[in-house]
């Protein structure tokens, strides 16, 4: 969550301070925003639309920090203590400095 939200909105606001708003920037900005999470491994799917928001509303580098620094770290507390409230519900995140373990659902099978 953390790396795909701020890579988004660096990607997309460097390409906007570079490039202007052009339709091919908005491609561009996209592209680089999925290889970004792909190489990093810090996919999270409404990540993508960030550099389109930040390029369309033509941001600043200061957009990182609030709302998007601000938004993810209260997303993650929210997170953090709402799997801790509600019996049953595997914590989040399991381990704080470890990769998550693999699901069926994205293609890693438990053994």
């Amino acid at each position: 969550m953390f790396g795909g939200h701020i890579g988004g909105v660096l990607i997309g606001t460097l390409c906007f301070q570079f490039f202007g708003d052009a339709l091919w920037v908005y491609v561009l900005a996209l592209v680089l925003t999925l290889v970004f999470m792909l190489v990093t491994r810090t996919v999270h799917p409404p990540a993508g639309a960030n550099p389109l928001i930040v390029m369309h509303a033509h941001a600043s580098l200061a957009a990182v920090w609030q709302p998007v620094i601000l938004g993810v770290a209260l997303l993650a507390l929210v997170a953090a203590v709402w799997s801790r409230l509600v019996p049953g519900m595997v914590h989040y995140p399991c381990q704080w400095f470890e990769n998550s373990p693999p699901f069926v659902s994205w293609g890693g099978w438990i053994d």
